[in-house]
């Protein structure tokens, strides 16, 4: 999976966004959810610390925005995702939309994200493009 990191100037601010740029339904999930994770949400303790700590297994990751859950060294990325027994009474699974990432593709994307979004911002064309294929060498 390919995916872009950049700025768009939104009201005279600009702001670091995550593109896809494969044409696969995963890289516009992954975006979708790696956009969501700003610096605070890597400052708190809480949904980064769970995908990075590999002992968790099975934990609800998601954010207002999109769903994602940890299963074992996957995570499902998408909507109307629940773990197994939270569903609720009228849950039909054929309503879930979702891909399947390898969760370290997902903590490597994540921390060249966190990198990113830390740094200042020099250039405001600046790109970044990640090949998750990295995260294997």
């Amino acid at each position: 999976m390919i995916l872009s990191f950049e700025y768009i100037n939104s009201f005279n601010r600009l702001i670091p966004i995550c593109d896809s740029c494969s044409n696969y339904p995963i890289g516009s999930y992954v975006a979708t959810y790696i956009r969501l994770f700003g610096k605070n949400e890597f400052e708190e303790k809480g949904i980064y610390d769970d995908i990075v700590n590999i002992s968790i297994e099975n934990e609800f990751v998601g954010f207002d925005g999109i769903d994602a859950f940890i299963e074992g060294d996957k995570v499902r990325i998408g909507f109307y995702l629940y773990g197994k027994g939270d569903e609720p009474e009228d849950y039909d699974p054929e309503e879930s939309e979702f891909e399947i990432i390898d969760r370290k593709e997902l903590i490597y994307i994540l921390k060249r994200w966190k990198v990113f979004i830390h740094k200042p911002i020099i250039d405001p064309h600046y790109q970044e493009i990640i090949d998750t294929k990295e995260a294997y060498l």
